[in-house]
């Protein structure tokens, strides 16, 4: 009952304050207008957020609201950083590359693969331009394998192999869309962007990474399939 009260309230609060702030904050021009001495680059959609804890929110209480903000992110770091080395050490380490390891061998290896987690999370950080990105390409990657999902509980032939092959699949290709993003693509004047010579729209872009995610993951994991 506590689970269920504690996550069906907990976004209520942002919700509320998100609410507020277009009253508030109607567009971005008024936040720029009523913080001069930030600079315009940082102030986008989500910046409506602070803006309004430093609006109405008196000093303790901001710095107990920061203090909370803090605590919210360094526990969900924790926690992913967790997740991923345990799934490394034990469906990983201690089931293929080590079968007989000790406790002390695969304690070891967690600690090595924390790390490693830490080290690439924080080189992924830096190449990203704003947290929506992040999120679209955690969309992208399961876009990929969203379809062999729903097909496994209805085609016989659908295998751990099969499954495999999308993870990878998923994996490489959005890798290789989310090099384009960052490297290859020219931004252009009107929201426009030329990818490889050629102009189009961000959005059409977009719809082309997820389509081409879909495609060549799905073909991909079909071959491994039938292979």
């Amino acid at each position: 009952l506590f689970n269920f009260f504690h996550y069906a309230l907990r976004p209520w609060p942002w919700i509320v304050v998100g609410l507020a702030s277009l009253v508030i904050f109607p567009d971005i021009q008024s936040m720029i207008d009523r913080f001069p001495e930030v600079s315009t680059q940082y102030i986008k959609n989500d910046f409506a957020y602070p803006a309004m804890l430093r609006e109405f929110l008196p000093v303790g209480l901001l710095g107990l609201v920061v203090a909370s903000l803090i605590a919210a992110f360094m526990s969900t770091t924790a926690s992913q950083l967790n997740w991923g080395s345990s799934y490394l050490v034990n469906d990983f380490y201690g089931r293929f590359y080590n079968p007989n390891a000790t406790e002390k061998q695969k304690v070891a290896f967690g600690r090595l693969s924390t790390v490693a987690l830490m080290f690439f999370s924080v080189l992924l950080a830096l190449v990203l331009q704003n947290a929506l990105q992040a999120f679209q390409y955690l969309l992208m990657i399961g876009a990929g394998t969203g379809l062999l999902y729903i097909l496994r509980w209805f085609w016989w032939r659908i295998n751990a192999y099969s499954e495999i092959a999308a993870m990878v699949a998923a994996g490489f290709f959005s890798l290789v869309f989310i090099l384009f993003d960052n490297f290859v693509i020219v931004h252009l004047e009107n929201g426009m962007i030329e990818v490889l010579g050629l102009t189009t729209s961000l959005t059409y872009w977009n719809i082309i990474k997820f389509l081409g995610v879909v495609l060549l993951t799905s073909i991909s994991w079909i071959l491994v399939t039938f292979l």
